[in-house]
């Protein structure tokens, strides 16, 4: 039984010994990181870029690298009110397939992290009755898009969006 008390005891100094240099190292400085906050980020390309044709870009995802890229596409998925009625540039991999269940055909540009082991897809509309295959990209191609996105409600009222693509260039 004395064991146990003695043990208790030197464990219990052992942490007030130790407790009081552990808090005596923290600091009360403020420390300020050099890697900007993401809205800072989103302003040093927000509305940076205009296209040969005059056309205003409110985010130009071609002047980020593939980790960031891949990042506000994710956060279109998080927050699609902020990018609402924006107009967008972005390149990527051509996909389109027929979801399940559906007859009409879905058109993607397909972004990757830097290490490509993680892929997020931005839908995207043709105006102008275009057809597949004959108006688009072959499967698998890089290309470079621009558009309004768009924010819409399925009927079931879940959040759809999809960029009205003004422009297609198979890079």
């Amino acid at each position: 039984m004395k064991k146990n008390y003695f043990m208790v005891k030197a464990v219990f100094l052992l942490a007030a010994a130790v407790l009081p240099l552990l808090l005596g190292s923290c600091s009360k400085k403020n420390v300020q990181s050099d890697a900007p906050d993401s809205e800072t980020a989103l302003q040093s390309y927000a509305g940076s870029s205009v296209t040969e044709n005059g056309i205003k870009i409110d985010f130009d995802f071609t002047a980020l690298n593939a980790t960031m890229v891949y990042s506000e596409v994710f956060n279109m998925l998080v927050e699609p009110a902020h990018y609402n009625g924006k107009k967008i540039r972005v390149r990527g991999t051509f996909s389109s397939f027929i979801p399940n269940g559906k007859t009409e055909r879905a058109y993607m540009v397909v972004v990757s992290d830097e290490h490509a082991c993680c892929q997020q897809g931005i839908e995207f509309k043709l105006s102008g009755g275009c057809s597949y295959p004959k108006d688009y990209p072959p499967l698998d191609s890089e290309i470079e898009i621009i558009g309004t996105f768009i924010l819409t409600q399925t009927e079931e009222g879940y959040d759809y969006f999809y960029i009205a693509c003004d422009e297609i260039t198979e890079l």
